[in-house]
């Protein structure tokens, strides 16, 4: 039911347009309304209009005083303030735009963003982000939002035709409707208007008239009750200025995402959706699609435009066909109600690179060579002396992203900025130097790698090469076409642990395999390559051949002297032979062998090879059944791993010790050093030791008779298996866990076991350590 002060609102203003002589039409036009507005008015189906539609309609009847404070009380606002002494024109030129879609994923920051233009901490509010975040849109539902508050109403001044900053204040004067004589200041005239009055005044695209900032300031200093709301891909540096940044809207990891329903709860996939929707209405997100669709938002960075101006093209293509044109569908206009720099999101680049300066411009373009994110190091390498100065600059006009990670700051461009900037930087001339300048500094910081992680802080350092992998893959990826392919072995011999560890083991294998494929390869490069490939198939469960690749590296290496390979080549062959046979005729030559490698590790100071060298010994003692002899080469092993800090090797010992225990049948000694070794693995996100531990410890629970937690953790391994590509690479612990494995699924029904396997393959890592690392386990 329509209150009365409502319909008295409506009445009053038919009454008043009725005694000036007005049509419907003619007072919308006055007003800057529509002839159906100022007809829902009179007829009282607008329950409450804003106040500038308010001061619009008064100001284009031209209401005395008294009346025009009537007017305002009918309409449910506060009274109008007495009018400023200067003159108006006759209407209202900008009102607030009306949104023609549902802003989609941006709830949180209208209420943020509400809540500091209504609180007295921000006098201007600054909305930060590259071109296509959508600042725009969100300003205005802000605007729509917070209305009420304002008395004196909301007005929208749009700033992108605006090529001169010393325009800005006559552009707000002209949107405000005030007329100046030539005499007058005009900055005077605009204070004198708004120096009493609650208003809030968006400025829209504010990024190339920034020097005017000084203008906005000195309104806000005359003026205490105005708030200001800009937008604009640089701050403006003003005092009372609270930035708030737009960030894209949150996609769903494409790996694996092929629930529909999941997908959907992504606000980027809830926005290409209903946008597709629009194009085409029979466009659904179902189990066909979701995987691709979730490919597109992620690969469009979740920026609004692009996920609008890639939808449009839903018309004629299904996803599948979108995702592998992506590039094409951001490059075509699209809607023809956007301004032309927003008909494509190049376009809407294009605004953005315009504003750059040269040097700034070259920086940008050589950023493209980048994946994953990079740090400031890595700028520097592929940069000018001045490039921190620069990066600053694109990261204040929202062309680069920054983040933290640690004690490290990280930079990143969204996908579809990074694709504008590779293209300009192809057309330059200047891709391969900065792919070169790219592939060298991260070679170098991968080498730099190789000390660290076999010491106490090689958990940071897997840490920073994760960071960095995608940087390292396109390095390699450059040096193998380069015909560079020794100092990608040197690379892959640097990082192999953390591509094992990591769950990177086949990446790094092709990796290698590629660049000894390509024939240019030298023998100490071939030999570096064979024993790299052997030991991430061991991470991958595949120990196949491990004996060829160990020989071959083991002849190249002796060939060239290089006594640091042939050590891990001896002893990796010499493990290869223990694990995957039972024959002792070859014990005495094994023997030979691993004396050898431990004679040259120690020469040389590898502790690393030392502790290997130790841990195939105690195996070998194994063999030979001596259990003394075993034991005290695993505690030599163990104490140059903790005096090295080498965490690696230290679960290496672990696990070959709760392996021998409980091929001894001894679970009480197991089930501790398998959880050091899981703790351990734990601090270093290991995924390699994980998968070997957990699965120990499940087959502790299965002698345990815990046969619930040995299931869900049989099945937490094999999910990390599954995830990262390593596995059980000795047949000894294969059949370990295939025995218990086949032993807990016999004490179960078939539904528990698939409810148990389940549960523990959705565990994680975090979630599998915490069942793992239970007293009554850990204690046998």
């Amino acid at each position: 039911m329509v209150a009365d002060h409502e319909m008295q609102f409506g009445a009053r203003l038919r009454a008043l347009r009725d005694a000036a002589g007005m049509s419907q039409e003619e007072l919308a036009e006055q007003a800057g309304l529509t002839a159906n507005a100022v007809g829902s008015l009179e007829r009282g189906e607008r329950r409450r209009p804003y106040p500038h539609t308010v001061r619009a309609l008064a100001d284009a009847l031209n209401l005395a005083e008294a009346d025009r404070e009537a007017f305002f009380a009918a309409a449910g606002r506060p009274a109008a303030r007495p009018a400023a002494p200067v003159a108006t024109t006759a209407r209202l030129d900008s009102p607030l735009p009306a949104p023609v879609t549902r802003l989609i994923g941006r709830e949180q920051d209208v209420s943020a963003v509400q809540a500091r233009l209504t609180s007295d901490s921000a006098r201007v509010v600054t909305l930060t982000g590259p071109g296509g975040v959508g600042k725009t849109r969100l300003a205005i539902e802000v605007a729509l939002a917070c209305s009420d508050y304002f008395a004196d109403g909301v007005i929208f001044v749009p700033l992108a035709p605006v090529t001169d900053a010393a325009l800005l204040i006559p552009t707000l004067a002209h949107a405000l409707g005030l007329l100046v004589a030539q005499e007058q200041a005009i900055s005077e005239r605009v204070h004198a208007y708004l120096r009493d009055r609650r208003m809030l005044i968006v400025l829209d695209n504010m990024e190339h008239v920034l020097s005017g900032s000084a203008d906005v300031a000195a309104v806000i200093e005359a003026c205490p009750l105005i708030r200001v709301l800009v937008t604009s891909r640089s701050q403006l540096r003003v005092r009372g200025e609270n930035v708030y940044p737009v960030e894209p809207l949150q996609s769903p990891d494409p790996r694996g995402a092929t629930d529909a329903a999941h997908v959907l709860t992504s606000p980027a996939v809830e926005l290409f959706a209903a946008r597709a929707r629009e194009a085409n209405p029979a466009f659904t997100v179902g189990e066909h699609n979701a995987a691709s669709v979730a490919a597109i938002s992620w690969q469009l960075g979740g920026l609004p435009l692009a996920l609008e101006l890639a939808a449009a093209r839903m018309r004629s293509l299904g996803a599948t066909e979108l995702l592998s044109r992506l590039d094409q569908a951001l490059q075509v206009e699209g809607m023809r109600d956007l301004p032309e720099r927003q008909r494509s999101l190049w376009a809407t680049l294009d605004w953005s690179y315009g504003l750059l300066s040269p040097d700034e411009r070259d920086l940008f373009q050589r950023l493209a060579v980048f994946s994953g994110g990079f740090s400031l190091d890595a700028v520097e390498a592929i940069g000018s002396g001045e490039a921190m100065f620069l990066l600053d600059s694109l990261v204040e006009q929202s062309l680069v992203t920054i983040s933290f990670d640690g004690d490290e700051t990280r930079y990143d461009l969204l996908e579809p900025i990074r694709q504008y900037a590779r293209a300009h930087l192809e057309r330059s001339g200047n891709l391969a130097a900065a792919r070169n300048q790219h592939a060298a500094h991260f070679a170098a910081f991968a080498r730099s790698a190789q000390t660290e992680l076999v010491r106490s802080n090689q958990g940071r350092w897997l840490d920073r090469l994760e960071r960095d992998h995608a940087n390292i893959g396109l390095a390699l990826d450059w040096l193998i076409d380069q015909g560079d392919a020794d100092l990608v072995a040197m690379v892959g011999w640097a990082i192999w642990l953390f591509w094992a560890r990591r769950g990177y083991a086949s990446e790094g294998a092709g990796w290698m395999q590629r660049a000894h494929a390509s024939g240019q390869m030298s023998p100490a490069g071939c030999a570096r390559a064979q024993l790299v490939i052997a030991m991430l198939g061991i991470a991958r469960g595949d120990a196949s051949r491990v004996p060829e690749l160990t020989a071959e590296s083991t002849r190249l290496a002796r060939a060239c002297h290089d006594r640091e390979i042939l050590v891990h080549a001896i002893t990796l062959g010499a493990l290869a032979s223990l694990h995957e046979s039972d024959d002792h005729s070859r014990a005495d030559e094994v023997a030979d062998v691993l004396t050898e490698a431990l004679t040259i590790s120690r020469e040389i100071g590898d502790g690393f090879a030392e502790a290997h060298a130790l841990i195939a010994f105690s195996q070998h003692a194994m063999l030979l059944r001596d259990t003394a002899s075993s034991e005290s080469f695993l505690a030599d092993a163990e104490r140059v791993s903790r005096a090295d800090g080498n965490w690696f090797t230290l679960t290496d010992v672990l696990i070959t010790r709760a392996r021998s225990d409980l091929q001894h049948g001894d679970s009480q000694c197991a089930g501790p050093a398998l959880s050091e070794a899981l703790r351990l693995c734990g601090e270093t996100r290991d995924i390699w030791t994980a998968v070997l531990t957990l699965a120990g410890l499940a087959i502790v629970a299965t002698r345990a008779d815990d046969f619930d937690r040995a299931i869900q953790l049989f099945g937490a391994a094999d999910a990390l298996r599954v995830q990262t590509g390593v596995g059980l690479s000795w047949s000894a612990w294969r059949d370990l866990s295939d025995t218990h494995l086949a032993i807990a699924r016999t004490r179960v029904d078939a539904s528990t076991f698939a409810t148990l396997w389940s549960e523990g393959r959705s565990l994680g890592l975090q979630g599998a350590m915490q069942k793992a690392l239970d007293e009554r386990l850990v204690a046998g």
